[in-house]
Parts: C-alpha cells; sequence; structure tokens
C-alpha cells in the first residue's frame, strides 16, 4: 500500500495541476487501474483542461452586453450549429451532457433576456423547440471567431504540429464516443 501521508516538506510554495498529478501517480499507485498511471494521470489532466478553458471562456465573455458564462454561451452555440433544426431542450440537455433541469433554467435565462425563444412544435403540441434571437447569433459568430484564434486552447493548440493536432482530435473525439457509452445521462 502506498504511502499516503501527505508531507509538506517536499511541496514549493506554489503548487501546480502537474505536481498534483505526478505525485497521485507516485504514492497513490494502488488506486490506479494500471500500473504505469496513464489512466490517473490522463484523467487528472483532462480535468484541469476543462477547467483551465472553462475559465479562460468564462473570462472572455466578461463584459459582453449581455453578461453570459460559457455554460450559456454553449447552449447557444448548440442552438447555431443546429439553426436548420429547432431543437428541444432535452436534445440541448442530451448534447451537453446535463439534466433537463439545468437547460431548463438556462434556456430561461437566455429567454428573458432576448437570446433565445421558445415556440410550440407543429406536429406535437407538447413539445417545445428553441431557437436564437438575431442579435444571438451575431454574438455566437462573434464568440466563436474569437475563440478559435484568441482563446488560450487555441493559442496552445497551434503550438502543436499538424499530426499532433489531428491525432489529438482523433482521440479526444474516439474517447468522447466511448464514455458515452458508458456514462449515465444526466
Amino acid at each position: 500500500m502506498a504511502d499516503d501521508s501527505l508531507s509538506t516538506q517536499d511541496w514549493p510554495d506554489r503548487v501546480d495541476a502537474g505536481m498534483l498529478i505526478k505525485r497521485y501517480k507516485e504514492k497513490f499507485q494502488d488506486l490506479q487501474p494500471d500500473p504505469d498511471g496513464v489512466y490517473a494521470g490522463s484523467m487528472w489532466h483532462i480535468i484541469a483542461l476543462s477547467h483551465q478553458i472553462l475559465g479562460n471562456l468564462d473570462a472572455m465573455l466578461r463584459g459582453e452586453e449581455e453578461e453570459l458564462s460559457a455554460a450559456d454561451m454553449f447552449v447557444m452555440c448548440v442552438l447555431f450549429i443546429a439553426a436548420d433544426r429547432k431543437l428541444r431542450p432535452s436534445d440541448i440537455a442530451r448534447v451537453l451532457s446535463v439534466t433537463q433541469a439545468a437547460i431548463s433554467l438556462r434556456v430561461a435565462k437566455l429567454e428573458s433576456r432576448g437570446l433565445v425563444s421558445r415556440a410550440g412544435d407543429s406536429e406535437d403540441r407538447r413539445t417545445v423547440r428553441l431557437s436564437l434571437a438575431p442579435k444571438a447569433v451575431d454574438m455566437v459568430r462573434r464568440f466563436l471567431a474569437d475563440v478559435s484564434v484568441n482563446s488560450g486552447f487555441a493559442r496552445s493548440l497551434a503550438k502543436l504540429e499538424a499530426e499532433d493536432r489531428a491525432q489529438l482530435g482523433s482521440l479526444l473525439e474516439r474517447l468522447s464516443t466511448e464514455m458515452a457509452r458508458h456514462v449515465v445521462q444526466p
């Protein structure tokens, strides 16, 4: 069994995600399903990246006239990408892997700001369909253009060789597809 005492003697004043991942792999080998620590390292790197990306996107959205969060913008981006097919809130929840309650709150917020509208389905009166307001379409276009060039992720990704970027994209797509088979949707 690994020594799980966390002595602070070998810790520097400033701790970062990379240090924690390395320490986890070294000190808690008995908790890892693979002896080389790839699982733990990959999982913690993805968690750290997720937080960094979300924090960066939230920072990029600060100062916008609507004061939106990255989560708000994700809902709008899904509607933007699927503009030719008006989606139901449940469709967006499934795409974003969040609960329908969370989407309902986001949609209500976006609707109150005039960014999203709801309409009844012509074939099923119980169903609600969502669409973006024209000003939201412009906001999403500006956001996606800005993010694709100026986000920390885009700038970091641009430093990788084209082959590495393609391989990373392929691996992330495969991992996402596989995760979708094993993760219970909220």
